[in-house]
């Protein structure tokens, strides 16, 4: 994954070598209006640093990955790669 904040390393370059099949992720992609969605939470996300003084997270992200935990029902591990919804 990579955003105005990183740039690609070695795990990403792994995971566009690898390619997948279209899954249920893929599908979800192509079905939400991401850019719709993170206006929204652009309006409602404040973005401070942390107590260390490094930047937040972006707040899409993050949203996706409170899907991926609902969706998983779990809030400690996702049967998901995160790569396939994080892009």
């Amino acid at each position: 994954m990579t955003d105005r904040f990183t740039t690609k390393g070695f795990a990403d370059y792994i995971i566009e070598q690898r390619g997948h099949a279209n899954t249920f992720l893929d599908r979800i992609d192509a079905l939400i209006d991401w850019k719709r969605i993170d206006r929204v939470l652009g309006k409602h996300y404040r973005k401070t640093a942390g107590a260390d003084g490094r930047p937040a997270y972006p707040a899409l992200p993050m949203f996706k990955l409170l899907l991926l935990q609902r969706w998983s029902g779990s809030h400690t591990q996702t049967p998901f790669p995160c790569h396939q919804l994080l892009r």
